[in-house]
């Protein structure tokens, strides 16, 4: 991963670029840019908007660690019922194989 938290001036936000998913079983095929911004109450919440998933917490740094795990575990979900998918559900399947896939 490459953790590049760039402030977003008059905002915030940052934006972080995924380009490794190390302790996990997959690498990225292409660089992803995760969202993260604070809400009213000084809760980070790390998004990708493609796909949609996010994490929160009151730490960026763990928001962040957070949003690894549950992309992970939304893209396996997927993977698991790709035979029962909706159309809609199969389009965010295809976009998490555009960026990720299995470690070989």
């Amino acid at each position: 991963m490459v953790a590049v938290l760039a402030p977003v001036e008059s905002s915030p936000t940052a934006t972080v670029i995924f380009s490794d998913l190390p302790g996990t079983g997959y690498v990225v095929k292409q660089p992803f840019t995760v969202i993260v911004s604070s809400d009213n109450e000084g809760h980070f919440v790390a998004c990708e908007p493609r796909t949609g998933v996010f994490n929160y917490d009151p730490k960026p740094f763990v928001a962040i660690e957070g949003f690894i795990s549950a992309f992970i575990s939304q893209f396996e979900f997927l993977l698991r019922s790709e035979d029962k998918l909706s159309a809609s559900m199969k389009e965010e399947l295809a976009q998490f194989r555009h960026l990720i896939a299995p470690r070989p």
